[in-house]
């Protein structure tokens, strides 16, 4: 989907005073970093860029290990006494502990497709799987393992770490068919530490190797056990189309995470500074099914009373928009600001059907809105764009962004 649209509001008029330029997401596109921080239950999260870091993105009411997500869910291991696998919206990082129940009574492995929640049971020596519902749960997916930990699931295959109760026994990457069959538990053999994380593209393998990312080609072979030194000791891994991400576990001063090329140039090893006890990494570029790009923020002008947001978009195909403001409540708010007045709903949620070309999406200010714009001169609101083509959820877009309005 591409859109560009316009918007303005005027009482009684449609007046365009901008453009903002909207694309499908690519790697890269209002995609996200996401980290555990064991030493304060919590999940961080960061551009790609590494700014913008938040590091109580989500809080989490037990210790979480290991994190994926697929853009629109971050998910997470954790537990004391019975472990489980924890989920949050992307969109608004609100915490839904024990989302799924474990054999383990602490976890660390957890991965995501378009279809399934994968995730660890060590005890079982297994890796267990359940729908994106959280249903249908089965502890023993995959079974045969050696202290199985830190799923990953890529291209029909789902590869996870046997960290073995030394090496040997264990201390392998083992690889099987999303279904659960051709299961082959030494897929990687070799390592000279118990690896720890592991993650794929469309060329190669990779882990973590003690102090070290590990390589291999698709087929487990042209094994580089050092292709990236780090300074400290790595604990998950993670790719997207341009990097290689590591988890520094860290010590007292917190912990890091790194970044290279994907030809392991580039090194950086304090690419994001986390508050330690980072044991799981994941990024969503290669995973969100699609998103907007803004290339400039809305700002709209009006003069009297504003009535409507006029946003002009071209579509590339049928299918229904949803624009709603995150709803104060939803968003995370910092300790500080946990007794601050909640915000008010400024603008009404819309769902309108567009079809392909232009089309023109109207968004109304609520009562408190227009009283605000008369008071203040100004709105801001946090709203998030949804498009859902005719015919299902695949191809689901969502941007979240920042819609202002100045009399």
């Amino acid at each position: 989907m591409k859109v560009r649209p316009t918007a303005s509001i005027r009482a009684g008029l449609v007046l365009a005073v901008g453009t903002i330029a909207f694309a499908a997401l690519s790697a890269g596109a209002d995609a996200y970093v996401y980290w555990t921080n064991d030493a304060d239950k919590t999940i961080g999260q960061a551009s790609l860029d590494g700014v913008a870091v938040d590091n109580e993105f989500v809080s989490t009411l037990d210790y979480p290990c290991d994190v994926a997500t697929n853009g629109t869910y971050v998910y997470w291991t954790g537990g004391e006494g019975v472990g489980y696998v924890g989920r949050a919206p992307t969109a608004t990082g609100v915490a839904q502990d024990h989302f799924i129940q474990t054999a383990d009574d602490l976890p660390c492995g957890v991965a995501v497709d378009s279809t399934h929640i994968y995730f660890n049971n060590y005890i079982n020596g297994a890796i267990g799987r359940a729908t994106l519902a959280g249903n249908t749960i089965d502890q023993n997916f995959i079974t045969g393992g050696v202290n199985p930990q830190q799923p990953y699931v890529a291209d029909g295959k789902v590869y996870f770490t046997n960290k073995g109760y030394g090496c040997p026994p264990g201390c392998t990457v083992g690889r099987a068919d999303d279904d659960g069959t051709n299961v082959n538990q030494n897929f990687i053999t070799g390592t000279h530490d118990p690896p720890s994380g592991v993650a794929a593209d469309d060329g190669h393998v990779y882990w973590g190797n003690g102090g070290s990312v590990g390589r291999s080609n698709l087929n487990g072979g042209q094994v580089q056990k050092n292709f990236i030194k780090t300074p400290g000791y790595v604990c998950d891994v993670a790719v997207d189309g341009n990097h290689v991400y590591w988890a520094d576990y860290g010590e007292d001063n917190g912990g890091f995470i790194g970044r290279a090329s994907l030809d392991g140039g580039n090194v950086d090893p304090r690419f994001i500074h986390t508050t330690g006890g980072t044991c799981g990494v994941a990024v969503d570029s290669l995973q969100t099914p699609g998103g907007f790009i803004f290339t400039e923020e809305p700002r709209i002008t009006c003069a009297g009373t504003c009535r409507v947001v006029i946003v002009q978009i071209t579509s590339d195909g049928d299918g229904n928009v949803i624009a709603e403001q995150i709803k104060p409540g939803q968003e995370r708010r910092p300790a500080r600001l946990a007794a601050a007045k909640k915000p008010k709903v400024l603008f009404a949620k819309l769902k309108q059907k567009v079809s392909d070309g232009e089309n023109k999406l109207k968004l109304k200010p609520t009562k408190a809105g227009k009283k605000l714009l008369k008071k203040k001169g100004k709105l801001k609101a946090k709203m998030r764009f949804t498009f859902t083509p005719t015919g299902g959820d695949p191809y689901r877009v969502v941007e979240t962004v920042q819609v202002k309005a100045k009399r």
